[in-house]
């Protein structure tokens, strides 16, 4: 039965049922205004069903709701997140809105409110999920996994940073390798995080973190596992976009004599840095999140050498950026050298190669076939490709013995059980789409 004032669920508008207020009943016909924009549609009464109060009161954990459908979680996630509830549950999973703004909600009171609480004894929060790991974990002497996914800018870094420092602040032991894990994030963040349309510091890879417990149920260790690093970043971006944070936060950091020891400029100078047209990001500081890394490093354990090697890197590869090449002739065939040579020798004297081999196979395509080597020359849109696959390349076995690096100073080998963390990055859809978003 249905009359004016009475609120509904009506379907018609959107491929799922819209809540909504009804205004006039005219025969067959309702007019119901909607709840999230205030318009007034004209429907079959068929196509409007009575609301359940759970749906005007809203519920902490979705599998109460009466009205059980898309439409009913998308509305009480709205409800709630107007009324500063980030949080809400389904079940054992917890739905997370980005608010876009720091809450007071994650301070060591919050840490000790939820610790040993079942999940659902208290309202939503993240800290929820890491006490129920750590709870289950002991309990069951089994290892646990938290499973972090959404699209990009949904929040599953932070999410994924939360739960690692609730983790750290419950441990039963307090000591160095603790704050080395948590020291990890900041590394890894300025190496695999970029500025995307959506997102000020999305995470452009998927990364499985696992923390190890001893038979006393403290932390004795930590793995990363890191996969899809997105490498077409290096060389392209999109409008508004940036390249990994940490070449900007190089360039700003390093001091004068760093800086020419590189020989580098500013942001603005490089082709793979300026395409998006965007240098800086609001509330972000490249020069204090530099330096964050940098002693982040530093309690890892990294050695100034290997530091500078990671700077060596990054430079060569902004260096290669800048190499020009010019369409030549060789045996009848279109060939390419190398426009600007003094930006080349730059590069191989970062990574201290010889810059005539450099050339010479950046230049050319080589085979061997039945123990002949066969040289080709290659033309100019090959011959970028080549000099972009090169940055990639560099870019990728960096980041990927960061990785290694990191494990060698925090994963001990030693473990009992453990709570793994999954945070896979978010999926983006672009004007130009290619392969390697998805491998």
């Amino acid at each position: 039965m249905t009359e004016v004032g009475q609120h509904v669920w009506f379907t018609g508008v959107k491929d799922y049922a819209l809540p909504g207020i009804i205004r006039g009943i005219k025969g067959k016909v309702v007019d119901v205004e909607c709840l999230e924009d205030a318009a007034l549609h004209s429907v079959p009464s068929t196509a409007v069903r009575n609301m359940g109060q759970t749906s005007l009161d809203t519920v902490d954990d979705m599998i109460q709701l009466q009205d059980l459908h898309e439409g009913s979680l998308l509305h009480n996630i709205n409800l709630r997140y107007k009324a500063g509830k980030i949080y809400t549950y389904t079940g054992s999973i917890l739905v997370a809105v980005n608010p876009y703004q720091f809450y007071e909600i994650y301070g060591t009171d919050m840490v000790r409110k939820y610790e040993g609480q079942l999940i659902g004894t208290l309202p939503p929060h993240v800290f929820a999920i890491g006490a129920g790991a750590f709870g289950s974990m002991n309990k069951n002497r089994q290892d646990q996994c938290v499973i972090i996914s959404g699209e990009s800018g949904a929040g599953k870094t932070e999410s994924t940073k939360l739960i690692m420092q609730y983790l750290a602040a419950v441990n039963t032991e307090h000591s160095m390798i603790s704050e080395q894990i948590l020291e990890a994030a900041p590394v890894l963040e300025s190496f695999g995080n970029a500025k995307t349309t959506r997102n000020h510091n999305s995470s452009r890879f998927g990364k499985y973190t696992e923390l190890h417990y001893g038979g006393s149920g403290s932390i004795t260790g930590c793995s990363i596992k890191q996969y899809l690093l997105e490498k077409s970043r290096i060389v392209t971006q999109q409008e508004n976009e940036r390249n990994y944070h940490v070449f900007y936060e190089m360039l700003l950091g390093l001091n004068d004599q760093q800086k020419q020891k590189f020989a580098l400029g500013a942001a603005e100078d490089y082709a793979y840095l300026n395409q998006g047209k965007v240098m800086r990001i609001p509330a972000k500081d490249d020069v204090e999140d530099f330096n964050r890394s940098t002693r982040a490093m530093e309690v890892l354990s990294f050695k100034p050498i290997e530091m500078e090697s990671l700077f060596r890197v990054l430079a060569a590869i902004l260096h290669l950026g800048q190499c020009k090449f010019t369409t030549t002739n060789k045996g009848g065939l279109e060939a390419t050298e190398i426009a600007n040579p003094d930006e080349l020798a730059v590069v191989a004297g970062l990574l201290g190669i010889n810059v005539d081999e450099l050339a010479e196979n950046l230049c050319n395509k080589s085979q061997v076939t039945r123990g002949e080597k066969i040289v080709t020359p290659l033309n100019l849109p090959q011959t970028m490709d080549t000099r972009d696959a090169l940055s990639k390349a560099l870019y990728a076995n960096m980041f990927s013995w960061l990785v290694t690096r990191i494990n060698s100073i925090v994963d001990k080998k030693q473990k009992t059980h453990s709570i793994g963390i999954l945070d896979i990055f978010g999926f983006e859809d672009f004007k130009i789409n290619s392969f390697e978003q998805l491998c």
